[in-house]
């Protein structure tokens, strides 16, 4: 059995790979319980496709229907849930969406899209000042440098890099970022 295994005093609980719905149930169960501070999920996108369309990009837009349902129903099931502490788990949960890449912005030839370089990210829930959109592209759909205490773009700002989002994190998190990711800043 590869699945892992977390137990309290009400039982046990099974987490790994599977089914979105199964997985976020599972997150949620663990964050509830106290079990961790931190869970990882990961949408393969509608029918276990993937968002990798190097061809036929139109399923982008059954995967994000799907992908924003699901965001929906996490966001009502943080507010139905409470931690041990006895606070809803919205209260104390952030919910972080992002890739490991992009896609190019121009289709190919195949009415699909490549690998690009920069990617975009959402946070929404606890700790987070909504309604914002931080940074912007240059005219070759490239990532300009933010001054991260105002978000904006900014010549003498820094590229982010996934350190910079960690490290906001951990703040968010009522930990020093600068204890485990010192060469990185935070946003404000």
């Amino acid at each position: 059995d590869k699945m892992n295994r977390a137990t309290d005093l009400s039982g046990t609980i099974e987490f790994g790979s599977g089914e979105i719905e199964t997985q976020v149930s599972n997150a949620l169960g663990l964050l509830e319980l106290g079990v961790s501070r931190c869970v990882t999920v990961q949408h393969n996108g509608i029918w276990d496709l993937t968002w990798d369309t190097h061809s036929a990009n139109n399923l982008q837009d059954y995967h994000f229907e799907l992908l924003f349902e699901l965001l929906n129903t996490t966001m009502a099931e943080l507010d139905s849930r409470t931690t041990a502490t006895g606070n809803p788990l919205s209260e104390e949960v952030t919910v972080v969406v992002m890739s490991e890449m992009g896609r190019d912005p121009r289709l190919n030839a195949l009415e699909g899209k490549h690998h690009w370089t920069y990617t975009s990210l959402m946070m929404v829930g606890a700790g987070v000042q909504g309604g914002q959109v931080l940074g912007e592209f240059d005219e070759y759909v490239t990532g300009k440098p933010l001054n991260l205490s105002t978000g904006e773009a900014s010549e003498d700002g820094v590229a982010i890099l996934p350190g910079h989002i960690g490290a906001t994190l951990l703040a968010m998190g009522d930990v020093d970022p600068g204890d485990y990711l010192p060469e990185y800043d935070t946003f404000d």
